[in-house]
């Protein structure tokens, strides 16, 4: 899934209020929608070092 997908679905969690909310609106599963933003967070940011 590309960076801006899971920002997408960052985005989405926040103004859904919770992860339920936003995983049922893009037709996926919690833990899948979980998996891809903790993916995020282990990418390397504009900088090339890891986020915190």
């Amino acid at each position: 899934m590309s960076i801006t997908n899971q920002l997408t679905l960052f985005v989405d969690v926040v103004q859904q209020g919770s992860f339920a909310k936003a995983a049922a609106l893009h037709d996926m599963d919690n833990s899948s929608l979980s998996k891809q933003i903790k993916k995020r967070d282990k990418t390397p940011n504009y900088y090339g070092s890891k986020n915190p």
